[in-house]
């Protein structure tokens, strides 16, 4: 038996038949390759556009919440604060209205003729 010629093996391995019957060249293959690594290739960095823009509107959405977040508890907190200053403001102005009421005159002073 005599052993295949590494031509025949390169021609063979060239050579293949798709299952339709239509016979494919390497060069074809090679080539679909190039164009599908090419498509991976640009996909993947689409890929990586998109999750660096998802990277930089996350952090934006985060720090825009942070922010509404404090202004929220700032707001909270000057309500509680009202609410804790109202009855000694009600408290200083009746003081106010007493003390205004009163005649100003020191003790003991006599009337004036």
């Amino acid at each position: 038996m005599a052993s295949p010629t590494i031509d025949a093996l390169q021609t063979q391995a060239q050579t293949t038949f798709h299952a339709d019957g239509v016979r494919a060249s390497a060069a074809w293959k090679k080539w679909l390759g190039v164009v599908l690594a090419a498509a991976v290739v640009l996909q993947i960095y689409f890929v990586r556009e998109l999750l660096a823009a998802l990277l930089i509107f996350s952090v934006l959405f985060v720090i825009a919440a942070l922010i509404g977040v404090v202004i929220y508890f700032i707001g909270r907190a000057g309500e509680a604060g009202i609410q804790i200053a109202e009855p000694a403001a009600k408290r200083g102005l009746e003081l106010a209205e007493d003390f205004s009421k009163k005649t100003f005159h020191r003790p003991r002073s006599a009337p004036v003729q």
